[in-house]
């Protein structure tokens, strides 16, 4: 997955990367859970799966940096729609 990710020797190929860590996420490889996530759109349901799924067996970290983003944006776009001026 990581070679197509990559075009490392081969032709670079995200789809195919995804489909292959997706494979090995679903074997439980927490690691391609969160490459899988980390290869969908980032609106993607999809992302937030495979990340939450690596996040419950203890590799949280693409869950939580990217949900506090998240969350941090959301908040911002309410300040500034509700701020005075």
């Amino acid at each position: 997955a990581r070679a197509f990710r990559d075009g490392d020797g081969c032709a670079k190929d995200l789809e195919k990367a995804r489909e292959l860590y997706e494979k090995s996420a679903e074997l439980g490889d927490v690691v391609s859970m969160n490459e899988a996530g980390q290869l969908h759109d980032v609106d993607s349901v999809q992302r937030w799966r495979w990340w939450s799924k690596a996040a419950r067996r203890g590799m949280p970290f693409k869950f939580s940096k990217n949900f506090s983003n998240l969350v941090d944006d959301f908040v911002s776009g309410l300040v500034n729609k509700t701020s005075p001026g």
